[in-house]
Order: structure tokens, then sequence, then C-alpha cells
């Protein structure tokens, strides 16, 4: 005869973990915020019910090489981090930010002649370098460790240590790049796309982990335009999605496209943008799996305002849409951020609405050392949520907010 156990968890399981503190024990995850261990008769106790109201719940997981310890990620409040490189009165401004493994990097540009790059590590340490490097335009990490600096003097690969000294800038005059004003990049796995693409230049090289090389003609080739024709030039955004590099830009050839390279096959190809984006812009997007969640602008500058636009990747279907007006997009594998300067949305993968985060912004104002202005970038990854803020431009300050998630426990 059979014979039922328990009839919890009702809702999805999306982690579980053997454990050997007690042989046939099982810790089980679901999608109602709910940990539950069962033992080996299948009889389950629930460990936490409440992990609390906008928790993140990774995963169930052991600590070290102890399996009878299990941690799993709860939400925590907003913090902010200081560094004695952004005092008051300082003239530069945050430009981008990104989580490089477990530290933070900052970008920022003096508004004429002057970058700089701000690491600031677990332990609290703070490096300032300023590689040498004018404005900086975008920066990514490969699967090797190595964050990708792109600027107006090429490109910067700085490797992965305590001190952020360790370099190296490549270039034109060293016979790698085709042209050193790099204005987008994205790493796919250990190979990193560099783009080249404003007014009337356009060049895509490809870094293959260990040479440059130069994909311009290929490009022509397979989507059919010749690149020195082009003319008021706009790279939007490149991507990735499952080691695929995605991006969108604007030119008379190339408005209302999403071009992207299939590996299989070693080619690039065109994909057409659903209907909506008729005469508009596609200028800031986030690829995961068959959804793709973007901004529908009608002005052909990165980082106006636009709608957000979520839309099926297989059939350009219409998946959600509304009236608010966010500049950019962000992703985890938890959720994506939608956002301009005084707003956060927040959405779910695969979701059809989105949440005003007004709460986020209030922790986040509250914060501010001087009058709140508005958010500048976010950048996130699986654990934490990093908010870049600006103030007062009369006061010129800079501020870190970070939002990351705390471990809570339990003994098996």
């Amino acid at each position: 005869m059979f014979e039922q156990f328990a009839k919890e968890p009702i809702n999805e399981i999306v982690d579980v973990l053997a454990t050997t503190a007690t042989p046939g024990y099982r810790v089980i995850l679901t999608t109602d915020n709910c940990i539950y261990e069962y033992d080996s008769n299948g009889l389950p106790t629930i460990k936490d019910s409440n992990i609390g109201v906008g928790a993140t719940v990774i995963g169930v997981g052991p600590l070290g090489d102890d399996l009878s310890w299990n941690a799993y990620y709860n939400g925590a409040t907003f913090e902010k981090k200081t560094t004695p490189y952004f005092p008051a009165g300082n003239t530069f401004n945050i430009t981008h930010c990104i989580i490089w493994a477990d530290r933070l990097v900052i970008a920022r540009w003096n508004g004429s002649n002057k970058s700089d790059i701000i690491c600031i590590l677990p332990n609290g340490n703070t490096y300032r370098n300023d590689i040498g490097i004018t404005e900086i335009t975008c920066m990514t990490v490969d699967s090797r460790n190595n964050l990708w600096i792109g600027h107006g003097s090429g490109v910067t690969r700085v490797q992965y240590d305590d001190t952020f000294g360790a370099y190296e800038t490549f270039n034109v005059a060293g016979g790698y790049l085709v042209d050193n004003n790099i204005t987008g990049m994205i790493a796919c796995s250990e190979k990193v796309w560099l783009v080249t693409a404003y007014t009337t230049h356009f060049s895509i090289v490809l870094f293959d982990g260990n040479s440059f090389i130069d994909m311009t003609a290929q490009f022509e080739t397979d989507i059919g335009i010749d690149a020195d024709a082009m003319t008021a030039v706009v790279l939007y955004k490149v991507t990735q999605d499952s080691d695929t590099m995605y991006l969108t830009m604007t030119d008379a050839t190339l408005t209302g496209n999403l071009i992207y390279y299939d590996t299989a096959v070693s080619l690039f190809k065109v994909k057409t943008l659903p209907s909506a984006f008729s005469g508009k812009y596609m200028t800031d997007f986030v690829k995961i799996g068959d959804y793709v969640y973007s901004i529908l602008a009608t002005t052909t500058t990165y980082g106006d305002a636009g709608v957000p636009y979520i839309w099926k990747y297989s059939d350009v279907s219409e998946i959600y849409t509304d009236t608010t007006a966010p500049k950019k997009v962000t992703a985890n594998t938890q959720y994506v951020l939608f956002y301009e300067g005084t707003k956060i949305y927040r959405t779910s993968i695969i979701a059809n609405d989105l949440t005003d985060e007004t709460a986020w912004q209030n922790e986040i104002k509250a914060l501010a050392t001087v009058s709140y202005s508005g958010i500048q970038e976010i950048s996130c990854n699986d654990t934490t949520y990093l908010v870049i803020c600006y103030k007062s431009s009369v006061a010129d300050y800079n501020d870190i907010i970070v939002n990351t998630f705390g471990l809570k426990w339990f003994t098996m």
C-alpha cells in the first residue's frame, strides 16, 4: 500500500540539501519563503516560517566543510559605505560601479580630463588608482576574475589582488584595438567583447582569452552593412546571457534591431524587436532566458527616461508595460530593478508587474549626508544590491549605499 507522509510544503521546491548531521535528513527550501527540515521518515518541521518582508532566499547550503550547519540568505537593511576619497566638496562624480567578487569598484570622473577608480575591500580597506586613463565608459568582470575597464584611451585589465596594483592597458598603439574609445564592453566567460560606436565610428573587437581579434569586417558581412557609411551611431547596451553577446545601438540601418553573436555557428545575427519599438529605441535591457526586460524610449540617448517593457524573446510577445518612467535596468538571479533618479521598481524573474520600492528609497534618503538628489547607478549580484547615490550639486557629495543580504543560521 501507499502511505502519504506530509502535505507540506505545498509551494514549489527551489533547493534541497542533504545533511550528514542526522542520516536521512533533508532541508527543503520553498518559494513561500519557508525552510523545512524533513526527518528520515519524511515528517517535516518548519525551521523558519517567516524569513522576512522583502527577503531574498537564494538557497540552502553548508558552512565550510561542516554539513551539520546550514545557511540561507535573508534581506538586511541598507548601510552607507564611507571612504576618505569621498570628502564633501570633491570634484569627482560617480559614473559607474561594479561588484568585483568580494569588493566594490567605483569609477569617477571630474567632468573634464580625469577619471579614477576606488576599490573597497570587505575589511574596509580602500584603494584609489587613476591608472593613467581618461573618462571611464564601462566595466566588466571575466570568468578569470579580471576586472576590465573601458575608457577613452583603450581598455585596462586589472588582476584580482588586495592592492589594486597589477594592471595592463591595451590600445591601438600596441596593436590590440581598432579604436581607443571603448563605448561598450561585456565579458562572456573568459572572452570579452569590446565595442566602439559613436558618431561615424564603429568597430567590434573580441578578446578570445588569449588575443584581440578585430571582428568588424565579419560584423559588416553577417549583418549586411558598411560600418564606414554609418552615421549618428549611438551604442545603448552590450550585455550577455548564457555566454551569448547581445547589443543594441541606433543608426539608420540598425534602429529597431537587437544584434547578437551566435556562438554555435560563429555568426552575428539580427533579432527584430517587438512592434512596440517601431519608431522608438531600446536604450537599456537585460535578457534572462526567454525574457527581455527593457527600456522603451522615444529619444536616442542612453539614460533618458522611457517606459518599462518586458517581452518574450522567442516570439517577441509583450509580457508587461506601464506608464512609469525608469531610465536604466539591472538584475541578478532573483530580481530585476528598473530605476531612475528617485525611484526604484522591482520585479521578480518572469513576472508581470513592478513594485515601487518606496521603503528602499526612504532608507536610502535617510542615509544621505546632504540633501538627497537621486540615484546615479545600481549594480547587483546574487547577494548584494549596490546603490550609488549622488547628492546636491552644490555640495558635490557622493555616497555609496549598500544593501547586503545577511546570513541566518540554524542547527540540524
